[in-house]
């Protein structure tokens, strides 16, 4: 019985938050696109995510993002949603929705928490639920003010009580549940084949790689607006004459990079929407609000980071402001970046093969292996052998083969009926050349699947299958919309078996008391941590225990403590270092940077 109480509640937030997004959809799109056309619930709930993205970072600048915040955003949005509830389209929306949402159940249920969830998620959630935004708060604790802990900002908005961040997953869910629902509106109600074709091969894909929720986190977010971005793209270059296909575009593209800067990749695909803007300039006469959202929402995004980290994009050296004094000394900045890029070119792969050790990360740079600025300058076949050693590599396989496998599939109901005179049309080879020169700067920079490899892979696979399908008669196989269902269910049921064992496990999760939602780690004061005022602010200081940990807590420099659910300001140990003093002014609170002893801590444990 406690288990039902329990999915009742979780399904009565989701349904909550759903419908107060949707309102924030609404008025968005009235607002700054001014259009009135009806809109699915789906398409309302994505256009609602950079609309509170940009409300969550404003009101951190002022406010911390606490319970009287979240219910004020959440019924404004359920106003909204009640004002412009008679102009939603709901043709087919209810049907999809009661549809995926009994082929995505175990999907919901069979989640477990991200393996960064105690590292910076809870922490980065708790810390802006207690503060409004920190100056320098990139010398407290580094991994708290990445750029893309954005998508915290927008998921605090609804940790509403009594449970606060223990239904944090749901916004995860809601995200995949609207896109997938948007592309199967799409795959169902499109005029254009082409556009059903590449929806449904990449529908297909997302099923596949995103599989879990547990695996979402920041990364997922960021790559399915790279997909939601392109998806717009060729419904502009299909439909030019509606102009707000390119806008979303725009718009989706520049929210996957506010979320995860390694979204930069996709620049060709973004500068090619831009350059259409700019040479068709009654876009831009006609729709300033739509310009105008942009240029804040980018400017708001720089000047967070800019707070936290003196940097526009953390940690790339050259946007880093010296005369800011919080920033970080370059050195510092150079190294963490050197470790990122080089981590993703197969560095450990690398350092493991000359120094063997069983430690799942390399926490150091060893005297007898170049470094990491020196495994940059390699050249490209020398790490290309270490970067093929890592099992991402596999992840990224899975899109080629899911491709491969719908080709197949749909070339058998079609019995390869190849057509003689084959639509050719210029704008998918520019687009998949695109993509390929989107995939040329991903790999020469940081090639892995999290840093929009997934969306890159799955928009060329997408491009390419179509480029073989089309060279055959595939209409039959999209005129008929039973046939289409019957494979939308088989894709669906996929992914509702494989989450299954998960769901009958996490079930039990369930069964704690009415109080608690999900049971987080808990850590014990005087225990795992201790209290201790710094320059009068009373700071956590994390122990070196064994929980809530990462590598190996036997030995000094070889493992990195996670805060989890400690109230802030805490820290762990060994970062104490980084910082020299801090201080309150105007109502905020600064922390300045000590570069010698952060350097010092680097050189023995890189990783922190």
């Amino acid at each position: 019985m406690l288990i039902i109480y329990k999915i009742i509640i979780i399904y009565l937030y989701l349904f909550l938050i759903f419908f107060s997004s949707i309102g924030y959809g609404f008025f968005f799109k009235k607002l700054v696109f001014n259009n009135n056309d009806n809109s699915n619930l789906f398409e309302l709930y994505l256009l609602s995510i950079p609309l509170l993205t940009f409300i969550a970072i404003f009101i951190h600048f002022f406010y911390k993002i606490d319970f009287l915040i979240t219910i004020v955003v959440n019924l404004l949005g359920l106003l909204f949603f009640i004002i412009y509830s008679k102009k939603i389209n709901l043709n087919n929306s209810l049907n999809i929705l009661f549809f995926i949402t009994i082929f995505l159940f175990p999907f919901l249920l069979g989640n477990n928490l991200h393996e960064d969830f105690y590292y910076h998620h809870l922490p980065y959630l708790n810390l802006i639920n207690n503060y409004k935004i920190i100056f320098g708060l990139v010398n407290f604790n580094d991994v708290l003010a990445n750029p893309y802990m954005s998508w915290f900002n927008y998921s605090a908005l609804f940790a509403l009580p009594p449970y606060k961040f223990e239904l944090n997953f749901i916004l995860n869910y809601l995200f995949f549940f609207c896109f997938i629902s948007f592309l199967t509106i799409e795959i169902l109600n499109s005029k254009f084949l082409k556009v059903k074709l590449i929806t449904f091969i990449i529908l297909a894909i997302s099923i596949v790689v995103f599989s879990k929720l547990k695996d979402h986190g920041a990364d997922i977010p960021p790559q399915i607006f790279i997909i939601l971005g392109f998806i717009n793209l060729l419904k502009y270059n299909y439909k030019k004459e509606s102009n707000i296909y390119l806008f979303y575009s725009i718009l989706f593209f520049t929210t996957s990079i506010i979320f995860r800067i390694n979204s930069i990749f996709i620049l060709p695909l973004l500068l090619y929407c831009i350059f259409i803007l700019i040479k068709e300039n009654r876009l831009i006469i006609n729709n300033l609000r739509f310009t105008i959202f942009i240029i804040i929402l980018s400017l708001t995004f720089f000047t967070k980071n800019l707070i936290n980290t003196g940097c526009i994009f953390y940690p790339v050296n050259f946007t880093c402001i010296e005369t800011i004094n919080w920033t970080l000394d370059k050195e510092i900045t150079s190294k963490r970046m050197n470790l990122l890029e080089a981590s993703s070119k197969g560095y450990m792969f690398y350092s493991k093969s000359i120094n063997t050790t069983s430690d799942k990360f390399v926490w150091s740079e060893a005297e007898n292996i170049l470094n990491h600025n020196d495994y940059l300058k390699s050249d490209v076949r020398f790490w290309t052998k270490y970067w093929l050693m890592d099992h991402d590599i596999n992840r990224l396989f899975n899109i080629p083969i899911t491709s491969l496998i719908l080709i197949f599939i749909i070339l058998i109901f079609i019995k390869f009926r190849p057509n003689k005179k084959p639509e050719v049309t210029k704008i998918e080879n520019f687009l998949i050349i695109l993509i390929l020169l989107s995939i040329l700067f991903w790999f020469f920079k940081t090639p892995q699947s999290r840093f929009a490899g997934y969306a890159l892979f799955s928009i060329f696979f997408s491009l390419i299958s179509t480029k073989i399908i089309t060279r055959f008669y595939y209409e039959k196989f999209f005129y008929n919309k039973k046939i289409l269902i019957f494979f939308l269910l088989i894709i669906f049921s996929s992914n509702f078996f494989y989450n299954i064992p998960n769901t009958i496990k996490n079930l039990d999760e369930l069964n704690i008391s009415l109080n608690e939602m999900k049971s987080f780690e808990k850590l014990v004061i005087g225990k795992d941590y201790y209290e201790k005022n710094i320059d009068g602010f009373t700071i956590k200081i994390r122990l070196p225990t064994p929980i809530l940990y990462a590598g190996n807590i036997q030995k000094d420099d070889n493992y990195i403590l996670f805060c989890g659910n400690i109230d802030p300001l805490c820290i762990p140990e060994k970062k104490v270092v980084c910082f020299k003093k801090i201080k309150k002014k105007f109502n905020y609170i600064f922390f300045y940077p000590n570069n010698l002893g952060c350097l010092n801590l680097l050189k023995n444990n890189i990783i922190y």
